[in-house]
């Protein structure tokens, strides 16, 4: 007499929940095809079935709703404002007032302030209705660090315009990743299941065998443990896969309806239909270019480089000032007012001086070794942040390479995982293995199954950390 095995069952729903391409190939007489259905917070298909939410579907709805790309848009507007004020400084900035004299009588008169600086130092501020002032002061010697000063600003800006592009890449990042936890939390809870069910098949057997005298009372217990120990174990993946489904609903929907748990993806089957291959193949062409220049890449997209880097210039800028302030300086100026009303119109009030200082004071050189001192140790700080990028660089290749090896071995483990399930079948068609031993040996292929499924979510997961240092753009 023989029975059925419900491997496929098991498999199908295994592999599915994951919906890793690796696996297909290996058992395609057990993994279904899934229809394509569209998705939303409550739309549900014509069937008793829910729609699928699918991972391209999932990142359109954090765009939309996420906490995280709510936060970078904020950022990113914050930024657009800051981009706007520096422009402004550049343009001409009118002030409207009124004036009201109370002695010798009581005169009430519009004001009209614009102050403009055109150039490096060069300004214009107009008084109106009284005068106009024209003033141009520059330092003589030593030279301006008026180009360093642009140069830190211009880094500041774009390090900023960095940290936000880099919180999108971040926000998708982590909807990527608690998508696959939920697969991989529901297929663990599955296998719980599973081992739950041969646990309680065991420990009946135990005490019937015990009752017969074919076992001891140690045996027996043994046996009822192993399904205490299951219970728990099945509980635990059951709350793991309610923490996984609500992180990712807040991940999806927070910023929108904040109210929204776990529930909303209770049955819904999760399908990834990202393109992977397309993904891997760009950051493997960014590997093919030479070393130095994906190095390099590599360097301009790391946040605690950037930040270091700027540091350094700030510091080069302070000690320049130091240097200034403490050394022999020159400076000139001139101004121009005149009038624009009254009796006294067209006469201009014309003023021009040179100025020089020495500062010899003790503080002076002590400010001036301080910056200097600054400096030195803010270029070790750029050469350290340096290393830790180009280290992290490495540690994400290699991270492939473990990734790849764990998948290969992974899949070897199926297929042996299979093929001692034929041997064990047969035998127990044949009736030298008994059926606690065949659902032992199901049990370990779907095991197999789901290990190859999550070290292949795991290779993925690792071209995704490197295709974000080399800036790879993500799929949408």
């Amino acid at each position: 007499m023989t029975r059925r095995v419900p491997l496929a069952m098991r498999l199908g729903a295994l592999v599915a929940a994951l919906l890793l391409p690796a696996v297909a190939p290996l058992l395609p007489s057990v993994v279904p095809r899934w229809p394509a259905a569209p998705f939303g917070v409550a739309a549900a298909q014509a069937s008793e079935e829910p729609a699928p939410l699918y991972l391209s579907q999932a990142l359109a709805d954090a765009q939309r709703c996420g906490p995280g790309f709510a936060s970078a848009r904020m950022d990113g507007e914050a930024l657009r404002l800051e981009q706007l004020a520096r422009a402004a400084e550049l343009a001409p900035r009118l002030r409207i007032g009124a004036a009201t004299d109370l002695r010798p009588g009581v005169q009430t008169r519009p004001v009209l302030q614009l102050e403009w600086d055109l150039f490096e130092y060069l300004s214009v501020a107009a008084n109106l209705p009284n005068t106009v002032t024209v003033d141009y002061t520059r330092p003589l010697w030593p030279p301006d660090e008026a180009a360093l000063r642009r140069a830190v600003d211009e880094l500041d800006l774009a390090v900023r315009t960095l940290e936000h592009e880099q919180s999108l890449v971040n926000a998708r990042r982590a909807v990527v990743e608690a998508f696959h936890a939920v697969s991989v939390a529901r297929a663990e809870a599955e296998l719980a299941k599973e081992a739950l069910a041969l646990a309680q098949k065991r420990a009946g057997a135990a005490g019937d065998r015990y009752a017969s005298g074919q076992i001891g009372v140690r045996e027996w217990q043994e046996a009822q443990q192993a399904q205490r120990q299951a219970e728990v174990g099945w509980q635990r993946a059951q709350t793991r896969v309610r923490e996984a489904e609500t992180h990712l609903v807040r991940l999806l929907w927070g910023a929108c309806n904040p109210e929204l748990d776990g529930q909303v993806l209770a049955g819904r089957q999760l399908i990834d239909d990202w393109p992977w291959d397309a993904f891997i193949a760009q950051v493997q062409g960014v590997l093919a270019q030479p070393e130095a220049a994906w190095q390099q890449r590599v360097l301009e997209l790391s946040i605690p480089y950037q930040r270091a880097i700027l540091a350094q210039r700030r510091q080069e800028l302070a000690l320049a000032e130091a240097r200034r302030n403490r050394g022999f300086n020159v400076s000139a100026g001139a101004s121009i007012t005149v009038p624009a009303s009254g009796s006294g119109a067209g006469q201009a009030d014309f003023r021009a001086q040179i100025t020089a200082s020495l500062d010899l004071s003790r503080s002076a050189r002590i400010r001036e070794e301080q910056a200097s001192l600054s400096l030195v140790s803010a270029k070790a700080r750029v050469e350290q942040a340096r290393l830790e990028a180009l280290d992290a660089l490495a540690s994400a290749r290699f991270a492939i390479q473990d990734a790849q090896f764990a998948r290969d071995v992974a899949e070897r483990g199926v297929r042996q995982a299979a093929d001692d399930l034929a041997f064990v079948q047969r035998r127990w068609e044949a009736g030298f293995a008994g059926p606690l031993e065949l659902a032992q040996v199901e049990l370990s292929v779907a095991e197999a199954a789901l290990e190859l499924a999550k070290s292949d979510a795991n290779l993925r997961q690792a071209w995704l950390a490197l295709g974000v240092l080399l800036g790879v753009e993500l799929p949408e």
